[in-house]
């Protein structure tokens, strides 16, 4: 059949990869476990308290790696695979590259170039999962904890450097390219600082409308974490799901936007 004849029309949404990152303690392996049928390929034991299926803590890049070759090769019933934490895979990533290399560290490369070609081990990976979305039918979700950075802007030939923002705590270009790669990066973190109570009282004599009328010093409100879906000057965030600028941090919030993964498959060619 011509690929003329196969020309298809029309939104195709399927199972997602997705980036979820957040600041430290705030949930976002709880949040992962709420997912459909999640299975974890943890990178370290910061998910021990969380009550989910997992691999036993990966201390090399090949164990992450054999861990998603048997979920594309044995039945299995999980619809969803996490990655927790991307920032501590990052680790496994270098060292992987360094022993690939026959060096010490990522950094005995001269120009500090050897960043960019670890990007060759990350294209591994992402590969790895491709295959797990594409003929398993599996979601994915990576979990990263934040850091600020300061994106570069280059107008009219000349560099400067972006007012600080949240992105995931990943080397810049790892970041960009594993941002890429992804259909939804999402930001957690708590309700935007409007929303302290101030728990300062109002000096005799000065005026005051209640909460917000002196500089915020109190807790958050509740406590409100929440998804941001959409990029801004504080934080990176993309999605193609029209979700909501903002979510409660609930995986019920998230979970009817996505499809129904196709049922697993066995008996896969293996993975290299």
């Amino acid at each position: 059949m011509k690929l003329f004849n196969q020309i298809e029309s029309g939104r195709v949404i399927g199972p997602r990869r997705i980036l979820l990152y957040g600041t430290r303690g705030i949930g976002a392996s709880t949040f992962a476990a709420g997912f459909p049928a999640p299975v974890f390929v943890p990178a370290d034991d910061s998910t021990s308290h969380v009550d989910c299926p997992r691999f036993p803590v990966a201390r090399r890049f090949g164990q992450i790696m054999l861990a998603l070759h048997e979920l594309y090769v044995e039945p299995h019933d999980y619809r969803t695979v996490v990655l927790d934490p991307l920032d501590t895979l990052e680790l496994l990533i270098w060292d992987e590259f360094c022993r690939e290399r026959g060096i010490q560290h990522i950094e005995d490369v001269p120009l500090a170039k050897g960043y960019t070609l670890a990007l060759s081990v990350w294209r591994q990976l992402l590969w790895q999962m491709d295959l797990l979305r594409s003929d398993i039918g599996l979601h994915v979700l990576l979990v990263a904890r934040a850091q600020t950075e300061r994106p570069a802007v280059v107008s009219e030939g000349v560099a400067s450097f972006a007012p600080e923002r949240y992105g995931p705590a990943l080397h810049r270009q790892a970041s960009a390219l594993v941002q890429s790669w992804c259909d939804e990066v999402l930001f957690a973190t708590y309700a935007d600082r409007s929303h302290v109570i101030s728990t300062s009282k109002p000096k005799a004599g000065s005026k005051s409308n209640g909460a917000g009328a002196h500089p915020p010093t109190g807790p958050w409100l509740g406590d409100q974490r929440v998804i941001y879906t959409l990029p801004s000057r504080t934080h990176a965030a993309k999605n193609h799901l029209s979700l909501p600028p903002q979510l409660p941090m609930q995986a019920s919030s998230l979970t009817p936007y996505l499809s129904a993964p196709t049922p697993p498959q066995s008996g896969q060619a293996g993975l290299n």
